[in-house]
This record gives structure tokens, C-alpha cells and sequence, in this order.
């Protein structure tokens, strides 16, 4: 049995099909994410995961209480800690981490907790925690924003004392084939080997010096290799502090769906003012940014960057949105994965998911399955 904590739409459910498994059950309260999720082939239990008892929710998926679970997926979300959010969560840090411990003595802090914190759903990240002691998987892997490190660290802690081999650390999406800079915090364990850092199949993408790449691995992908596209165009984003800009030959810096932060859009170089010979030579070959769905999908596209039959989708003289499509193929999701839902859903399933290619790294990286990874020329 694999249990998939806060399942969304089906990014670790699509990585474990990359790797030649799946899912017992997803858990996830939001409807348009498990209407998308079951649409793809994924089992979904629409749930508050905070209410449920591992133990019970086992028991009725068909396993006995003497029967191990094989592993525990978890994505806990992550708005309250991300930068690209308020950050209240990044405030309750101490306290969260302090929790960590007391879970580990026996006693559930979470009640006291929910009093104490500024944002609710900080409490939240210690769910995989909790579940993983109550049904001691043969495994786990959990995913979130950096900021969220030190607690995973803290969590790691309490499983290696439990038993597991145990690593946490950065990983950069780029490095794994998507074609996006999306860096996470992973934690994986396990009972059966050693959990060490995924191993990194392309070169990590550097904003100063996009001709240098990693010894030994495949060059990033591009927007532009992702998507079968081209055009001269140049990402700018007005929803982060340097207003990142990125041109579709690279990974893509943060696209941001939403109203709350700005916008992000695809602008022809011609209309870009201040626009220098560099701009011009930064055109299309490189990944996207990193793609999160707290917001509504103002992103557009230059002239002719859309094909025939894509539809007009005008959003500004001259300019067009990204589609979902677009967005989830930027996250590594197949082209045709059906998005349920409004389209304000839809944009925002897509950027809270994992990238499938991402998570089938991780998951492969301790053992859960097979995945075929191209050498390096």
C-alpha cells in the first residue's frame, strides 16, 4: 500500500507511474484536484488529511494491522512558508520544529498548536510526520518550499531514532529534466538501504552563465525544447523582487498565476523598454520558471508564438495567455493530462503539483521503482 498525503491533481501519482508503480490511495481535500487526479487514472479519497486516522484509513483501503505499509508520499502546502506568499508560516517555524519532538515522545501538539500559530496551516507539515509513525511505511519521501528544511531536518531526526536511513536537502527541478528552476526541500527514509541525495541526470541552470553546465551531465531543458516552440519573446515576472526576466531558451524564472502579487507575462522584445543587444541574444532555448499556482494565469505569449488552432486568447494587444496545457507541460506533466475544474482551479492545481519527472527521481532514489534515465553524451 502507498498513501499519498495532500495528492493534489497527481504529480507523485504521475512520477510513480514513470517508474513503473502506482498509488493505493491519494488523499486530498480539494474536489477540482481529485476530479482532475481520478480523471487521469488516479485513486483519489477526498478528505481533510488532519481529521483522518492512518491507522483506520489502512485498515479500510484492505490492510491488516499486522501487514506493513509500503510507503508514504506527502506535499504538505506550502502558501504559508513560500516566499512567493505572505510567509506567516516561516514565522511559526520554532514552534512547528519544536513539535516535531513532542510527536516523537507520544503526544500530539496540534490542537495546542493551532492556538499558538499564525498561520493555520503550518500545522499542516507535520502531518507526514504523524502519519509515518502511526503506520511505520517501509519508506517515505515529502516535499515543500525550502524554507521548510530545518523542520524536515528536525523530522529526520525522530525517523532515524525510529529506524530509517534518512536524507534531507535541496534539489533544483532543472537538474532532473523539467524545464523549470524550482528548487524543494525533500526528505526521503527508508528501512530497506540507504536514502541519499537524488542523483542529478542534467546540469544545474545558471542565471550569470547560461553556457555553463555540470561535468558529466545533460544540459538543462528549455521552455522552448518542452513546449516545440519558438519566437522572440522574454519572460518578465513583476511578482518577484528583481522582476526576474528569462527568455523561453532557458528554464522559466517563477510564473505566477494570480492578481494578489502582479503578473507574469511573455513579451515581445521590440515592446520591452531599455531592451539591449544582450536582451536580443537571450532569446527562447532555456527551462521555465518555476510555475506556482497561488495566483490567476497572467501569462502571455508574443505574436506567433501560438500555432494554428490554438485559439486567440488575447489578454493584451499583441500578446496571449499560456494555457493550462502549456503550464503543465512546463511542470512535466504530460501535454494531454485533463485539468478539471474553472480555469482559476485548473492554474492552480498546476502550479501547487509537483513535477512528475522531479518526484519519480526522488522516489527512484530509494529504491520504489525504475527509472530510465538517458546518459550524458
Amino acid at each position: 500500500m502507498i498513501v499519498d498525503l495532500f495528492a493534489g491533481p497527481g504529480g507523485w501519482s504521475t512520477g510513480l507511474n514513470l517508474i513503473g508503480r502506482a498509488e493505493t490511495v491519494g488523499i486530498e481535500w480539494d474536489k477540482a484536484a481529485c476530479d482532475t487526479a481520478r480523471a487521469a487514472g488516479h485513486e483519489r479519497l477526498q478528505a481533510d488529511i488532519a481529521e483522518l486516522d492512518p491507522l483506520t484509513v489502512a485498515l479500510e483501503y484492505g490492510l491488516t494491522v499486522a501487514e506493513a505499509v509500503e510507503g508514504l508520499i506527502a506535499s504538505p502546502p506550502c502558501q504559508g512558508f513560500s516566499m512567493a506568499g505572505k510567509g506567516k508560516g516561516r514565522e511559526d517555524s520554532a514552534l512547528i520544529i519544536a513539535a516535531a519532538g513532542d510527536m516523537a515522545s507520544g503526544v500530539d501538539p496540534r490542537d495546542t498548536l493551532r492556538a499558538k500559530v499564525k498561520d493555520e496551516r503550518s500545522v499542516l507539515a507535520l502531518e507526514p510526520l504523524r502519519w509515518a509513525l502511526e503506520l511505520e511505511p517501509e519508506w517515505t519521501a515529502w516535499e515543500q518550499v525550502p524554507a521548510v528544511l530545518p523542520l524536515w531536518e528536525a523530522c529526520a531526526e525522530v525517523l532515524r531514532a525510529d529506524g530509517y536511513s534518512v536524507w534531507t536537502g535541496l534539489v533544483q527541478a532543472e537538474q532532473y529534466g523539467v524545464p523549470q528552476t524550482r528548487k524543494r526541500a525533500i526528505l526521503t527514509a527508508t528501512r530497506n538501504g540507504v536514502a541519499e541525495r537524488p542523483m542529478p541526470t542534467h546540469s544545474k541552470y545558471y542565471a550569470r552563465s547560461k553556457d555553463k553546465l555540470d561535468p558529466g551531465t545533460l544540459k538543462w531543458v528549455s521552455m522552448a525544447e518542452a513546449l516545440g516552440r519558438s519566437g522572440n519573446v522574454i519572460y518578465r515576472s513583476t511578482t518577484m523582487a528583481n522582476s526576474a526576466r528569462r527568455p523561453m531558451d532557458c528554464p522559466a524564472p517563477t510564473i505566477a498565476f494570480g492578481h494578489d502579487s502582479g503578473s507574469a507575462v511573455w513579451m515581445p522584445l521590440a515592446a520591452n523598454e531599455g531592451t539591449t543587444a544582450d536582451d536580443m541574444a537571450w532569446v527562447h532555448n532555456r527551462p521555465s520558471p518555476t510555475i506556482i499556482g497561488s495566483f490567476a494565469p497572467d501569462v502571455v505569449a508574443a505574436p506567433g508564438y501560438r500555432g494554428p488552432g490554438d485559439g486567440p486568447r488575447q489578454k493584451a494587444k499583441g500578446s496571449v495567455r499560456v494555457t493550462v496545457q502549456e503550464a503543465g507541460i512546463l511542470q512535466s506533466f504530460p501535454a494531454d493530462y485533463p485539468w478539471q475544474g474553472s480555469k482559476t482551479a485548473q492554474y492552480r492545481q498546476c502550479g501547487d503539483a509537483v513535477p512528475p519527472v522531479m518526484a519519480a527521481h526522488v522516489l527512484a532514489s530509494i529504491g520504489v521503482g525504475q527509472l530510465a534515465v538517458e546518459a550524458a553524451a
